[in-house]
């Protein structure tokens, strides 16, 4: 199963960290090398000592590294796309709604997602396939679900009322994964939206189809 790790910045897990699930025959070693951290760093943050034992389900901090300095960039030539869409890595909207929170700061605080309004009882559908890398509550989130896709890609549907996929559930893009509110809710029920690419969270409409499916 692929891994993945949660930074959600309207949660608790924002800040200097990641936090990742550790999978079935994980070691640590692996899981540094995976998000270029290094294992002393790892199991110091973790408290872990050798032979650093981890076991299944477990939650492992893992510290950021520095960013590196960007590269100058001329101004005769445009600079680099973060990211080209091709047919593999386009992902569909997971519902139809307007967009009420976009990515980045706002509100004095960053986001690495997006927010979408939806309606009660309203579908949420996998932006594209892949595996169910995590299923269950988060702090401030509610039901949340995460889907790892090709090309290290993973997507992140939060506030959910209903989930309806397990971990390790193969999906299909536009598959019903869940589903939106609650009765007796006084506000229009909302999706948290976020995608990461390489571990870092990236502006979902980067990666979305343009029109809603």
């Amino acid at each position: 199963m692929s891994a993945h790790t949660h930074d959600l910045t309207d949660s608790p897990f924002g800040g200097n960290t990641n936090y990742h699930v550790v999978n079935k025959d994980e070691t640590v070693s692996g899981i540094a090398q995976r998000y270029g951290a290094k294992v002393e760093d790892l199991a110091v943050a973790n408290k872990l000592t050798e032979p650093y034992s981890i076991k299944e389900g477990s939650r492992l901090i893992v510290p950021k590294q520095a960013p590196e300095k960007a590269m100058p960039v001329s101004r005769d030539e445009p600079p680099p796309l973060e990211h080209e869409n091709s047919p593999d890595s386009e992902l569909s909207w997971p519902i139809a709604g307007n967009v009420i929170k976009e990515f980045g700061n706002g509100d004095e605080v960053h986001r690495n997602g997006i927010t979408i309004e939806g309606h009660e009882g309203g579908n949420v559908k996998a932006a594209g396939s892949g595996k169910v890398g995590h299923v269950g509550d988060i702090p401030g989130l509610g039901k949340v679900v995460l889907i790892d896709h090709s090309d290290r890609l993973v997507s992140v549907y939060a506030q959910l009322n209903e989930t309806l996929v397990s971990v390790g559930d193969s999906v299909t893009r536009s598959q019903i994964i869940g589903s939106l509110g609650g009765a007796g809710q006084k506000v229009k029920p909302t999706l948290y939206f976020e995608v990461r690419s390489h571990a870092k969270a990236t502006n979902p409409v980067k990666f979305l189809k343009t029109k809603h499916q």
